[in-house]
């Protein structure tokens, strides 16, 4: 029998997320081709109706948590007061309402809607993240009211907004064993439908995004005398691509290990298999590099836990180092020529891309020059023998450079230690933890890791990305002292 209170709740939230949905399809009308406006009118009336289907049966919390993980790498968005032909790169440009925030957002409201019946005390944020987020919107905003286009600084401000309320939101949910079970199968899933895309864009060289809905795309680089073509999945570039596998690569291998059910032990093993041939065929050497690294560490405290001596643990990995490397030197012709081939200067760009950062930072210490606007001061700071702003004018391949660039180093330091103290937190927490609790805290720090190696050679905008939010609030609410779940709290996929 339905629980007809709870019942109008799901019915309303229905019924708004179609009227958004379709308000999406509406707007988009006018900026994308006659093919992709037939693909969303399929896609609203589906999911419209799968709402419905779910509210009945009780599971519209599920669908919608389904939703939010696989929207992560699919940034479809409807951009409210977009300026036409930005006279530079930006990262935010507008409001902007992305295809995450649609599922995410119902999910949210509903929690809200339960947080006095649940009880307050089960749903407080700890006081420390919050004045970690106060710290870095005060500095940020600082940096906005000083820049030259305060338009660009204000719309990547809505972005940290939005960091927190996912941050907050993950870290007071889905702590129990039932539910990370089926997160687990769902992060296998992200990892099996970005490895199928992977395959169509090798082998087809087609792919279904809003610029390129059944059109021959082509992502090659030239290493020596060759071409490496390089797959994207359903991001912008394959170095974004690699980030994001790396995030759920270490938790699917943690989730597959303590498996035991023939039948998911196959589905998390096919799913890592096309994911780590995507992570291959991107040609992300520092995806590779992160990746490889994190794997390392983890496995090294997963051994240290289970108390084997240290010197085998080295002599493990020494081994699986070598072994691992001659098979890819042996077997992968685009892994022999990335690693070995000539990049024609790709990698020595970045050399003076850091030097224009670094002379922001020095100028500009506290505030830096302007969230949002580094593309508009390079050629200002641009002191290098190449004057390499003028023909790209793109910020530099530094996340961490690139927010001190911008909003000083200040912020970076505090985004740093809210990092720091997250992982600080796990690592402790890790040591007390067991079963599917313990793999997945395993794989969700060890994905954090890599995001965090990665992003000292690749541009990350780390408030605009939705995935390193989720994973930081899951991880934060898998280390709270009591393993206590309260009443209703392990119900929230019913």
């Amino acid at each position: 029998m339905l629980n007809w209170p709870k019942f109008r709740l799901d019915l309303l939230l229905v019924i708004l997320f179609s009227s958004l949905v379709g308000a999406f399809f509406v707007l988009s009308m006018s900026n994308v081709s006659a093919r992709w406006t037939l693909v969303i009118l399929g896609l609203t009336i589906g999911a419209t109706s799968l709402l419905f289907i779910t509210v009945f049966s009780n599971k519209l919390k599920l669908t919608l948590l389904i939703g939010v993980f696989l929207s992560l790498p699919i940034f479809f968005d409807i951009n409210f007061f977009y300026q036409d032909y930005a006279p530079f790169y930006v990262s935010a440009n507008g409001l902007t309402i992305t295809l995450f925030d649609i599922f995410f957002f119902p999910l949210f409201f509903m929690w809200l809607s339960n947080r006095y019946k649940i009880g307050a005390e089960h749903l407080k944020t700890p006081k420390v993240f919050i004045w970690f987020f106060i710290l870095l919107f005060f500095f940020n905003l600082l940096s906005s009211l000083i820049s030259p286009f305060p338009f660009f600084s204000i719309s990547a401000l809505f972005w940290i907004l939005k960091a927190f309320i996912i941050f907050m939101y993950f870290m007071n949910n889905y702590k129990d064993e039932e539910t990370l079970t089926v997160l687990g199968r769902i992060f296998g899933l992200i990892l099996l439908m970005q490895g199928v895309i992977v395959l169509e864009q090798k082998f087809v060289g087609a792919i279904f995004t809003q610029d390129l809905i059944g059109k021959q795309i082509a992502i090659v680089s030239l290493i020596g005398n060759q071409e490496v073509e390089r797959v994207a999945g359903s991001l912008s570039h394959p170095n974004n691509l690699a980030m994001f596998l790396n995030l759920f690569i270490p938790v699917v291998v943690f989730i597959l290990l303590r498996e035991k059910k023939a039948h998911w032990r196959a589905f998390f093993g096919l799913s890592l298999f096309l994911a780590i041939l995507a992570e291959l065929w991107t040609s992300s050497r520092g995806g590779w590099i992160a990746l490889a690294c994190s794997m390392t560490l983890a496995i090294s405290l997963l051994m240290h836990k289970r108390g084997v001596n240290i010197i085998k643990i080295v002599l493990s990995i020494v081994l699986v180092s070598i072994t691992a490397a001659t098979i890819l030197l042996g077997t992968s012709e685009t892994f022999r020529t990335r690693v070995f081939g000539e990049d024609y200067g790709t990698a020595d760009l970045r050399i003076p891309l850091m030097q224009i950062a670094e002379n922001m930072i020095v100028d500009n210490p506290v505030l830096g020059v302007g969230l949002n606007v580094y593309a508009a001061r390079m050629q200002d700071y641009d002191n290098t023998n190449e004057y390499v702003s003028k023909y790209y004018p793109y910020p530099v391949h530094n996340t961490y450079l690139l927010m001190a660039a911008e909003s000083g180093l200040p912020s970076l330091i505090i985004f740093l230690s809210l990092l720091g103290f997250i992982l600080y937190r796990a690592l402790q927490a890790f040591y007390k933890q067991s079963g599917i609790n313990e793999a997945v805290l395993l794989g969700l720090l060890t994905g954090i890791i890599t995001w965090l190696i990665h992003n000292l050679v690749n541009l990350d905008d780390a408030y605009m990305n939705n995935a390193i939010w989720v994973i930081l609030g899951m991880v934060v609410g898998l280390t709270a002292k009591s393993a206590h779940v309260p009443p209703n709290q392990s119900e929230v996929l019913k």
